[in-house]
This record gives C-alpha cells, structure tokens and sequence, in this order.
C-alpha cells in the first residue's frame, strides 16, 4: 500500500512537468489502472489509468500516455540494473544466470542511454518519421512521448523520481522476503529483489489478466536455480499474488469512485 502510494507520487512528478495535479487524483488513477491490469488483459489497466487522468485533468491523453510510458521504461531499466547487481554478487550460480547478469547490464545502460539522448535527437528523428505513411500522425505521437522522457531532463524532477523509484523497488523485494519468510522459506534481500525484478519485467509486456501464469512461471524459472524449491517459489508467488490482489482491489475500487468525486467532467 505505501508503495502504491510512492508511484502515484512518482507519477506525478512526470505530470507535473506539463499541469498541475492533487496527489489523490493521480493515486486514484493509478489504482484504478492497476485494478484493470488484474481483472482485464494486454495490461489494459494502463489505458484505463492514462484516460482517468486525461477525464479528470487538463492534460492532453498524448501528453499523459508518454509519462506513462517513460515510467515503464525507467521501471524496465532500474529492474534489469537491480537484477544485474544482484546476481553479480551472488556465488555458486550456474554460468547461464551470469551471462544473464551481464546482458541485462548492458540492456539496462541502453536504455538509460536512451531516455537521456532520445530528447536531443528530436528534429532528426521527426524529419526521418516524416517520410513514413501516416507520417504526420506518428511525428505528432513522437513529439508527445518525447515530451513526456524530457520532463526527465529538468534536475529537481528527475532527483524526485529517481529518490522515489530507489524507495519503491526495496519496499517490493522486502515485501517478498517477508512472504517467504512466513512460509519458512529465507529468501534474503538478494533474491527477494531478483524475485521482483523478474516479476516486474514479466508484466512489461501484455499478458493473461493479473498476470497469472506468467508470475508462477517468472518465479520459478529464476528462483530454481537460486535454490529454492519449485513448490516453494509457487507458494511465494501465490501469496505475493494474494497481497497485491488484496491491496489493488481495495485501492482500485476507491480509486474509481472518488475520480467520479474529483473530475470537473462528471457533473
């Protein structure tokens, strides 16, 4: 739950860059996005949160849907720079899981790269698009999402997000050492954060609704090898279900009904 309150202000702190919106509307969006990711597929609950604060808001749903985006992608590339680090330090894994660490370093520094140099190449990459079919209307979305990765460039906002990204992800991994802890299975902080890093980059990309199926599979594909049995890292994930289904639908619900409170459009 204070990780989900975190994000809303990380969110915001994008938003920002381009409007002026209260931290309840923006945690209300996000719940509300995040309840649609466990009930609907293809992460659809991220559609549902961009268009509740486009409805609520005066900011353009172009405008928001890059923000959006630009969280996923500094999310992607903290997570494959967490999971690089943790399993570098780690002795006695299989050769396989270093090579993994290794290319998910240098994944992680692309993407960085990225997000810093994406905003400086912006009248060439406009003239470039320019020359595609529906070139106007793909310019027009460029300039949008490259908007919303140079909200990143201004220092003060990008030590704010950067500080609250760095304080959610431990907030998660503690989270799953706590559930195997009373499980009676010692995860530590190492794994419990190679755990997390594994699930969140599973839920990248659209899947199954509450993206079951695919976090069974994440979990014991990278916590067998960690040496933790596969019925072990499946009740983990079951219950680390449990609790973010039990937090999401909760937060999700008020979420909707206090955006119906909030939005100068629902009168």
């Amino acid at each position: 739950a204070v990780a989900l309150v975190l994000r809303a202000a990380r969110w915001r702190v994008l938003l920002n860059a381009e409007g002026t919106l209260p931290l309840r509307t923006v945690f209300s969006a996000i719940s509300a996005g995040y309840l649609g990711n466990n009930v609907l597929p293809a992460r659809m609950g991220e559609l549902i949160r961009t268009a509740a604060i486009a409805w609520a808001g005066p900011l353009s749903l172009s405008y928001v849907l890059a923000t959006a985006l630009t969280e996923r992608l500094v999310d992607a590339a903290a997570l494959m720079a967490v999971a690089s680090a943790a399993l570098a330090v780690m002795a006695g894994l299989p050769e396989w899981l270093h090579r993994t660490a290794r290319v998910l370093a240098v994944a992680s520094a692309i993407g960085i790269a990225g997000i810093v140099l994406l905003p400086h190449l912006e009248r060439p990459l406009l003239k470039i698009l320019g020359y595609l079919p529906l070139g106007a209307r793909i310019q027009s979305l460029t300039r949008q999402f490259l908007l919303g990765l140079r909200a990143l460039h201004h220092p003060w906002r990008a030590f704010q997000f950067l500080l609250l990204t760095a304080l959610i992800w431990p907030i998660d991994g503690l989270m799953a050492v706590w559930v195997g802890a009373s499980l009676g299975v010692p995860l530590g902080f190492g794994r419990g954060m190679i755990l997390i890093a594994a699930l969140g980059l599973s839920s990248a990309v659209p899947s199954t609704p509450g993206y079951v199926g695919v976090y069974q599979f994440a979990a014991v594909t990278v916590l067998a090898p960690l040496g933790v049995d596969r019925e072990d890292a499946l009740a983990i994930v079951l219950l680390l279900q449990a609790a973010i289904y039990l937090v999401m639908t909760v937060a999700g619900l008020a979420g909707i009904a206090l955006l119906r409170k909030l939005s100068p459009k629902a009168a």
